[in-house]
């Protein structure tokens, strides 16, 4: 009775070991399943979303902001920065205005006037005399270069061209005579004035500068043959000469 009563606690305390063995690995099991997945969870809930939002707002709109406005800008600032920048080409082929002489004086041969501007207004207009047949008075632009209270010359007979104006290096000038026929082509190739006017216009010139001064001759000599004319003698000086201009 005994070994059978000992026989079978033996029994009881083995299988209740193997049942406490069997049911110690499933609980191990079912708290390493509810742990491991909660520490996963817990580890992408705390750490991926943290990071991914921090990240995607600290660095990802502060590296696009700055990309945008380094990339905005650059264009503008080279835009603002070239005009600034002088373009030395632009100013050479730039042409310049002409100056405007202060004193402008125009000699029309076909109607044998003298028309003088000053600053832009007509201020006097004359009667002149151009140069006869085979004399023309010769058209073009000049600068006065030279002038003279009273001027002989030696071409013509030592005559007399009192306030000369020369305009041209072959001598022709702008002075005054007493020559008849003021009005038409009568002269060897200088522009004839009164003694009034040619004394007016030499004072002109002479407080304005030569520099400042411009003359012009245009137009056709007028049609038809004429010769040059001269002045009635007048004898001048002690000697009895006699000086014609």
């Amino acid at each position: 009775m005994r070994r059978s009563a000992f026989r079978r606690h033996c029994r009881f305390l083995s299988v209740a070991a193997l049942g406490a063995m069997f049911a110690f690995p499933a609980s191990a099991q079912t708290a390493s399943e509810s742990q491991t997945p909660n520490a996963d969870t817990a580890k992408s809930e705390s750490q991926t979303p943290s990071t991914a939002t921090a990240g995607s707002e600290s660095q990802t709109p502060s590296t696009g902001t700055a990309g945008s406005e380094t990339q905005s800008k650059s264009p503008d600032t080279s835009i603002s920065s070239n005009p600034a920048v002088p373009n030395p080409a632009s100013k050479t082929t730039q042409p310049r205005k002409a100056a405007v002489p202060d004193i402008l004086i125009v000699v029309s041969k076909p109607t044998q006037t003298m028309t003088v501007t000053v600053d832009g207004h007509v201020r006097y207009r004359w009667p002149v005399s151009t140069g006869a047949t085979h004399f023309s008075t010769p058209d073009g632009s000049y600068t006065p270069f030279r002038m003279e209270l009273m001027h002989y010359s030696r071409e013509w007979d030592n005559a007399g061209m009192p306030h000369a104006i020369f305009f041209t290096q072959r001598g022709h000038s702008i002075h005054g005579s007493d020559h008849p026929g003021l009005g038409t082509a009568v002269s060897h190739g200088c522009v004839r004035l009164t003694l009034s006017n040619a004394a007016t216009l030499y004072q002109l010139v002479k407080s304005v500068g030569m520099a400042k001064t411009k003359v012009v001759v245009s137009g056709a000599d007028p049609p038809g043959y004429r010769l040059p004319t001269m002045p009635p003698r007048q004898p001048v000086g002690l000697f009895g000469g006699f000086f014609r201009f």
